[in-house]
């Protein structure tokens, strides 16, 4: 199966430029600049970056409500560029759902009520009620296919990482703000796994779920998707493919 890169480079998409990872920032070549990755790797970035084809450039992604339906009506355009079985479509549908966010400002009550009325409450129950696997898809849908919705589910997390913190850190701010993030548990090979900003949290479910280790994660929450919930562990989603 091809990643994510590879795929874009069949298709003529614009890389984020090719990240090496090093055992030292030293490793790296003169006049790079050195970046650590979300599980705390050092990087450096590479490489040029290709014209998109307009036939891709054109395609709103967001207008779809899942990935069969984007197939569906671009599939002469997907199988001119070698993206010629769902597996492939699927992986290009949701990386470009996750790039295609542009963050919105927003209030927390604000946030609360475009989470209500945006994200059915069969798809919010069905995970966060009743931890159905099957809702995750959706629920990934619903959140990518508007920016205001993603921006929602940010705010609630930007909430409670000032209250869990003690902090005062604006929407804007936040957005860049480096976490670390803590999982009582593997990492699921799922559209997104969730995690908690509270240690505390993540070591109930380890007890809970007997489960070998903690996971941490370092990632800016412009990167995840967000928080939904307005009580209890104020659980944050990070999609797959930025874990």
């Amino acid at each position: 199966m091809r990643t994510v890169n590879e795929l874009k480079k069949v298709l003529g998409i614009p890389l984020s430029k090719g990240k090496t990872y090093i055992d030292s920032p030293g490793d790296a070549p003169e006049g790079v600049k050195v970046q650590r990755g979300p599980k705390g790797g050092y990087y450096y970035t590479e490489g040029i970056e290709a014209e998109t084809p307009f036939e891709i450039k054109e395609i709103n992604v967001k207008k779809y409500g899942g990935v069969m339906d984007f197939a569906k009506d671009n599939v002469a355009v997907l199988k001119k560029h070698g993206i010629d079985n769902m597996k492939k479509a699927t992986e290009l549908f949701n990386r470009m759902r996750l790039d295609s966010f542009k963050p919105i400002k927003t209030g927390h009550d604000s946030a609360v009520d475009t989470i209500k009325q945006t994200i059915p409450d069969r798809i919010m129950g069905g995970w966060f009620r009743n931890e159905d696997k099957s809702f995750k898809v959706p629920l990934f849908n619903a959140i990518t296919k508007s920016d205001e919705v993603r921006s929602a589910g940010i705010e609630i997390m930007r909430n409670s990482y000032n209250v869990l913190f003690d902090k005062k850190v604006s929407f804007d701010a936040f957005l860049d703000t480096e976490l670390t993030l803590y999982r009582g548990g593997n990492i699921t090979d799922d559209i997104f796994t969730s995690f908690s900003m509270d240690k505390k949290i993540a070591e109930k479910f380890k007890r809970q779920y007997q489960t070998d280790k903690i996971n941490e994660i370092k990632i800016k929450p412009r990167d995840t998707l967000g928080s939904y919930q307005t009580t209890a562990e104020a659980e944050i989603l990070i999609p797959k493919a930025n874990l």
